[in-house]
């Protein structure tokens, strides 16, 4: 079995940085708050009882190819909705010197929902499944792709994902929603076969190794660093 090297053994906890997510688009600061901004560690600090109903879908299309990132807020005509769609150009040990743009957010929108398309997307999501016991065995590799959520509704935190392969993946049904309610107009790039493979690929072909892993726990994210 691989060794693992454990950065963030959770989010937070190995470096003060890890638990802010207001620089996360920067170069270096954002690797270190990577996790946590996936992990909605600002979501859970203000998950408290009377809070508005958020909610962070994070689609993971190949870290290094494209992340896409939906902000959904309750609002009282429905809700506010955000959309950030960046490629992952920095590894979690470093980046490499003298890139133009190590961290790369290509765009963003903002938007809003109505409160019954808001209503139809959060009782989608929790048919999928997202209420359920957070999903603590998968290992989530950044060169697959997989669909990681945190929410905070009634003021109560959650975080749960959906790795490419394992069950109920394919069924999903609340990201078709969401990818309506997008106007970026950049495509989202559809699982692959064999994804492993093309990443052994990539490395075979001189692309820089940015390979990681996320494991979800009930107090956040782990990164987890394969040496292969």
């Amino acid at each position: 079995m691989r060794r693992l090297i454990t950065l963030c053994v959770v989010a937070g906890t190995l470096l003060a940085a890890c638990s802010g997510t207001s620089n996360v688009d920067t170069p270096v600061i954002g690797r270190l708050q990577w996790f946590s901004f996936i992990g909605g560690d600002d979501i859970r600090k203000q998950c408290v009882p009377g809070a508005p109903a958020r909610y962070r879908f994070v689609y993971n299309a190949v870290y290094s190819e494209q992340v896409r990132v939906y902000d959904v807020t309750r609002s009282a005509a429905g809700a506010e909705f955000g959309t950030r769609i960046t490629n992952g150009q920095i590894s979690l040990l470093g980046y490499t010197p003298g890139a133009a743009d190590p961290w790369n957010v290509r765009t963003r929108a903002g938007g809003a929902l109505d409160n019954a398309a808001y209503l139809a997307l959060v009782r989608r999501l929790e048919a999928d499944g997202f209420g359920a016991a957070t999903d603590t065995a998968t290992r989530f590799p950044s060169w697959d792709h997989y669909w990681l959520v945190a929410a905070c509704a009634d003021g109560r935190f959650h975080l749960n994902g959906w790795r490419n392969g394992t069950p109920g993946f394919a069924a999903l049904g609340f990201p078709a929603l969401l990818f309506t309610h997008d106007t970026t107009e950049i495509a989202v790039p559809q699982p692959r076969p064999n994804p492993l493979a093309d990443y052994y690929d990539s490395l075979r072909n001189g692309m820089p190794d940015r390979n990681f892993e996320i494991q979800l726990t009930p107090e956040g994210l782990r990164g987890l660093r394969p040496l292969l």
